[in-house]
């Protein structure tokens, strides 16, 4: 009885520290994805200043960014 009931508990911790160690990757995400996260944020935001700046020179409009997009 005492053998069952060591194995349940050895079970149930060995369970807990699983789900601990995936809680936790969840909550800090690997690096890479990260980087690749930020690295298509900034390829977005290129994508977007370029095609602002072509919608403006075909309109003959003097382009001004926000201030905030020119630190992207």
């Amino acid at each position: 009885m005492r053998d069952r009931t060591e194995e349940n508990l050895q079970g149930f911790f060995d369970r807990y520290q699983q789900l601990a160690k995936e809680m936790e990757a969840l909550e800090n995400p690997p690096l890479q994805a990260m980087e690749d996260y930020l690295e298509k944020e900034k390829t977005i935001r290129l994508h977007i200043t370029d095609q602002y700046l072509k919608a403006a020179k075909t309109r003959n409009i003097t382009a001004e960014l926000p201030r905030h997009e020119l630190k992207a």
